[in-house]
This record gives structure tokens, C-alpha cells and sequence, in this order.
């Protein structure tokens, strides 16, 4: 891939990656919880996630099969609502907690995080739509690169965000807005839920 190749590729992948999504919401609502590496936990199983949507779409033909099969792309859609759902519960259990015993582990955070990516409509169709159009011929190392760009992308804004938003919790006292930002965070899993399975 040529350097105004790959420049194509960050100018459409950033606007997928700053947009409010389901990972960042994960993320700020662990960082809520009192995981202060949240971010980066959520980080990399969202670049797990990616790293293997790029890897299926770049050997095997299941993407050009599920966007011609409605009754896949339906079932995708419905498991990435659930998926979403879960989560939205999940934050909304935890605005009630205190932060030092609602942190969930590492793995679990991770884990959720990949599977909210790789059953995410949303995420399926940047590979099934947007990376063709960019890679001017899409081959298996065009979209490793787009995949290993995305995943890059990710972790570096989550940590960022991470970051940013750890130092403003440190300087206020956000204890009364806990739970109400958990429960923000919770509607706003359920409505993305609620809009994938729409898209079903």
C-alpha cells in the first residue's frame, strides 16, 4: 500500500473511530467503575475484534455471503443487540455499586469488548463497505493494513480518552454524577442496541 493509500485509509477511519460507539462507552463507563485501565483493557479487545474482521474478510469469502443473505445479516444484527443489551444492564447493575467492588477483571472486560466488535453490525460493514472503496484494489494485505491501521487507531483514542478523562475524575469530585453518568452510558448501550435490532 502507497503512503496516499494509507492516508486514505486513516482520513475514513478516523471519523468510525472518534464517533461515540458502544467501546467508548464501555470504556468511560468501566473507567466510572473504578478501573483507571479501562480504557486500554477496552482498547484492546476492540482491536482484537477488528484485527479479526480483517483477517476473515481477508481470506475467506463469509462477508460476501453474509451481505448477500439477509437472514445472516439479521442474525448478526440480533447478536450484537443482545450483546449491547448485556452491557447496558451490566452498567446499569454497576451505578449502584461502589466503585471499589464493581470493577469486573481484566479478561472480562477484553472479552467484552471483542465480542461487542465482531457482533456489531456496524463494525462488519466498515469491512464490507468502506474498505473496498478505499483500498483501490482490495487484496489480503490491503485489508490487513486497514485492519492493523484501525486497530492502532482505536487503542491510541480509547487511551487518550482513557487518559483525559481519568485526570478530570481526579480533580473533581464526580461521586453524586456516578451513578447518574453510569446510567447515561447504560440508555445509551440500550438505544444502540435498540437500533441494531431495528436494523434487523
Amino acid at each position: 500500500m502507497t503512503g496516499a493509500g494509507l492516508a486514505a485509509v486513516v482520513l475514513v477511519l478516523v471519523p468510525v473511530v472518534v464517533s461515540p460507539g458502544a467501546s467508548l462507552t464501555l470504556a468511560l463507563n468501566e473507567l466510572l467503575r473504578g478501573d483507571a485501565r479501562a480504557p486500554l483493557r477496552v482498547g484492546i479487545g476492540t482491536a482484537l475484534g477488528v484485527v479479526l474482521l480483517g483477517v476473515v474478510v481477508a481470506a475467506t469469502g463469509v462477508p460476501s455471503l453474509i451481505a448477500r443473505d439477509d437472514r445472516l445479516t439479521r442474525l448478526l444484527a440480533v447478536i450484537g443487540a443482545v450483546v449491547l443489551l448485556w452491557l447496558a444492564v451490566s452498567a446499569w447493575r454497576a451505578a449502584g455499586a461502589s466503585p471499589s467492588t464493581s470493577g469486573r477483571p481484566t479478561r472480562s472486560v477484553v472479552t467484552s469488548s471483542y465480542l461487542m466488535v465482531v457482533s456489531n453490525p456496524k463494525a462488519l460493514s466498515v469491512y464490507l463497505v468502506v474498505a473496498p472503496s478505499v483500498l483501490s484494489v482490495p487484496t489480503a494485505t490491503g485489508y490487513l493494513t486497514f485492519a492493523a491501521t484501525h486497530a492502532l487507531l482505536v487503542l491510541g483514542w480509547l487511551t487518550l480518552i482513557g487518559r483525559l478523562s481519568a485526570r478530570l475524575l481526579e480533580r473533581r469530585d464526580l461521586t453524586v454524577w456516578r451513578g447518574r453518568l453510569l446510567r447515561a452510558g447504560a440508555v445509551w448501550l440500550a438505544v444502540l442496541a435498540a437500533v441494531t435490532a431495528a436494523g434487523a
